[in-house]
């Protein structure tokens, strides 16, 4: 980082591609990073040596950036490199001051000493004169103005950058929550604008940023994003502590399912700490949290009552719970469908649902909400304390590697209708959990 803040945007291009080529997969990634760095190590700008920091990658291009020593600087320089790996490796380096710090593409740059390159974005070697190259529009979905979905848009911004504690992900697949339209209404506070939505994701390691261990460009992943934000795009930043390895077995939309509506179901279930033959009720079993809750219940031999409206009643058999209907007399139904009582209750829906249904159990401590902290509070229980880490997400994707857990994937959609998905999700119609496609 340079003394005023700014950064100094290098972009390579691998000069094989085409038919046959393998300048996608993570082995040739990882070939042109190698390079890219050998190459940057030794260039002299003329402010100074430059220094790599991170990398980040498109279809056919693989991005860097690296310091320029002299903040003065505004020269531009073009190298072009031969690899030991079959492929070759060009650059141009400058200083193109763009909003976000976009990275110019260098398609078609021409080799050779300062070709194509100027103290601005790169000329192409096919463009007219006077021609620029374009930058690269990172495709996102997300809202421009807390309120309504009319806000929501089609986004084209400029790539994230991975921070420290972060990896870089160019993402396959994202998961679609409540929380989502939630924060576009304004319900976690300010956010900067626009703002991309999206929270969890599965996708490929682009990048990894300072103090990251245990990832490399390559890996198969998915995570939380920072900030709940930054999700439904091509390139997102996901937090390497709330970061795992996808299994192979594991599909990218049924690991990206996983981090928020899983992850928050496991850690209910941990808070309460059951012992098999309990009897559990799960208040708005049909959404994401509440299906994943059943599973994760049922397969620790606990007894399952849900409740959910009747279109999700025969999900919830599926599962393994006694379903019932919301409304007037609920708490009756409930007590016909466990005799025995009711232990502990896990509510996804808060406000007067979750009043009534506390009567029903004995112990308050054992009553949790994810959706109405003050008044689970008030009521004796408790909120869910979530758990975001690595070892989680791992335990998870083991269950449902081993056919223990299916996050129920039951609505994908691609970025494009990320709308429509979460228009699904908002009206409280999905059964089980909406993904978005995105690569």
């Amino acid at each position: 980082m340079m003394p005023d803040g700014s950064q100094l945007h290098v972009a390579t291009r691998s000069a094989t591609h085409g038919p046959g080529s393998q300048s996608g997969t993570p082995a040739r990634r990882r070939a042109l990073v190698t390079d890219a760095r050998e190459v940057l190590a030794h260039q002299e700008a003329p402010g100074g040596r430059l220094e790599s920091m991170n990398f980040a990658f498109g279809s056919d291009d693989v991005f860097a950036i690296a310091d320029l020593p002299d903040n003065k600087t505004a020269a531009a320089v073009a190298l072009t490199v031969s690899g030991s790996r079959h492929h070759r490796v060009s650059a141009c380096v400058g200083r193109p001051e763009l909003p976000g710090g976009a990275v110019a593409r260098m398609e078609g740059v021409q080799h050779g000493a300062s070709a194509g390159c100027d103290a601005g974005p790169a000329t192409r070697a096919d463009a007219p004169a006077g021609g620029r190259a374009t930058f690269p529009a990172m495709r996102a979905y997300g809202f421009t103005a807390v309120g309504g979905p009319e806000n929501e848009t089609l986004l084209d911004l400029a790539p994230p950058v991975a921070g420290p504690g972060e990896l870089l992900v160019r993402v396959r697949a994202a998961g679609v929550n409540p929380g989502d339209w939630k924060l576009r209404a304004g319900g976690y506070g300010a956010v900067p604008l626009p703002a991309v939505l999206g929270r969890e994701v599965a996708g490929t390691v682009e990048a990894v940023g300072d103090g990251v261990h245990g990832f490399a460009v390559g890996d198969e992943v998915f995570g939380g994003t920072p900030g709940m934000v930054g999700g439904w795009a091509e390139l997102a930043r996901v937090l390497a502590p709330f970061a795992a390895h996808r299994p192979e077995s594991v599909a990218p939309v049924d690991a990206a399912a996983l981090p928020v509506a899983a992850g928050t179901a496991l850690d209910g279930l941990d808070g309460l700490a059951l012992e098999p033959g309990a009897t559990l009720l799960v208040n708005g079993a049909g959404g994401g949290v509440g299906v994943a809750a059943v599973q994760l219940a049922v397969a620790r031999g606990l007894t399952v009552v849900g409740t959910a409206s009747p279109a999700k009643h025969d999900l919830l058999a599926s599962l393994g719970a006694v379903p019932v209907a919301y409304g007037a007399g609920v708490v009756g139904r409930i007590r016909a469908a466990a005799p025995g009582g009711i232990d502990a209750a896990f509510d996804m829906v808060g406000g007067p649902a979750l009043r009534t249904l506390a009567a029903l159990v004995p112990d308050r401590t054992r009553l949790v909400s994810i959706a109405d902290h003050a008044l689970v509070a008030e009521l004796g229980g408790h909120a869910v304390e979530r758990d975001r880490s690595t070892a989680v997400l791992a335990w998870l994707a083991a269950l449902v590697a081993d056919g223990v857990l299916d996050p129920l994937v039951t609505d994908v959609r691609p970025l494009e209708e990320a709308g429509a998905a979460l228009a699904a999700v908002e009206a409280g119609h999905a059964r089980g959990k909406v993904a978005i496609s995105v690569g």
